[in-house]
Parts: structure tokens; sequence; C-alpha cells
């Protein structure tokens, strides 16, 4: 995650008209690890 977070720190200020379409999926993809982090400890909050 922290790969693709610089890599889209960087797409994000170098294409800020596609910046919102680009957090869309980032936040998309935030959401996923959070669901799998979670199942992987047995859904313990």
């Amino acid at each position: 995650v922290k790969e693709f977070e610089s890599d889209f720190t960087v797409v994000s200020f170098s294409k800020p008209k596609k910046s919102s379409q680009l957090e869309q999926i980032y936040s998309k993809l935030i959401a996923e690890d959070k669901v799998e982090i979670e199942l992987s400890k047995g859904g313990v909050n």
C-alpha cells in the first residue's frame, strides 16, 4: 500500500485534473485493504 500511496501522490500532483477519479480508486483500494485486514484479524475491531 505504501508503494501505491507514493505513486498516487506523484500522479495526483502531476495530473490534478484526474485527481478526483484517482482519489475514488485509491479510497476504494484502501477500503478493501481495511476489510482484508479486519478479516485476517477475525473481524475484531
